[in-house]
């Protein structure tokens, strides 16, 4: 799948675009920053980034740093260092401010460090270029007593080979319903024994109470 809008040379791409899912960040029990429609930005090389609107942020919890860092794909990053009680952390926001043009959609939009701010309860979140979000569950969470393992089996060039299950609630069944990379390639070895389920599947999937429908992986059955 091509990227939206995106820019850049032909072996370095950038693009942006809404993420349909809320994300908040937490420092010492306080919320910075929530938002219903945050923005991802995809580039070449990097991991994806959450960019949060300015008005999903407390600002008020923030404080500008003489910090400056240049991208010659997106401009000139300002930062903010975040302060909360006693507990400073430096430069841990940038936000570009007057982005190049070709990049003007994340003006206004401010992003995290993560492994300065995040916290998380257990899921995992992974993305995957041409899919939907996959919401992956460790197997503690998950009433396992309600799951059978199936024969089927399937291959990911990017993450192996995963596992299924059925599930079984009363007289319902839903056939190869859950998957899991029991083994996970190289590339991808957090997710190993996490659940995914098919959201067209079950009755509902919710992601923060709100519902989230997703197909599962485009692989090969062997």
């Amino acid at each position: 799948m091509e990227l939206p809008k995106a820019i850049g040379k032909p072996d370095h791409r950038v693009a942006f675009e809404k993420s349909p899912k809320r994300i908040r960040v937490v420092v010492a029990d306080t919320t910075i920053a929530d938002s219903f429609r945050p923005g991802l930005l995809f580039e070449t090389g990097y991991r994806p980034v959450h960019y949060f609107p300015e008005q999903d942020v407390r600002m008020d919890l923030l404080e500008r740093t003489e910090h400056r860092t240049h991208c010659p794909y997106k401009g000139d990053a300002s930062y903010w260092a975040v302060k909360v009680g006693s507990r400073r952390i430096e430069n841990a926001v940038w936000s570009y401010e007057q982005p190049l043009d070709e990049i003007a959609q994340i003006k206004g939009y401010l992003a995290f460090y993560w492994d300065k701010v995040a916290q998380t309860r257990g899921a995992m979140f992974l993305f995957e270029t041409g899919h939907p979000t996959r919401y992956y569950v460790p197997q503690e969470d998950v009433r396992m007593e309600c799951l059978t393992r199936s024969d089927r089996s399937t291959v990911c060039p990017y993450k192996g080979t995963a596992s299924y299950w059925s599930v079984r609630v009363g007289d319902r069944t839903a056939e190869d319903a859950v998957w899991a990379y029991l083994d996970p390639l190289p590339d991808c070895p957090r997710i190993a024994g996490y659940l995914c389920f098919y959201p067209e599947k079950m009755d509902r999937i919710e992601v923060e109470g709100e519902p989230r429908s997703a197909a599962g992986p485009e692989t090969a059955t062997i």
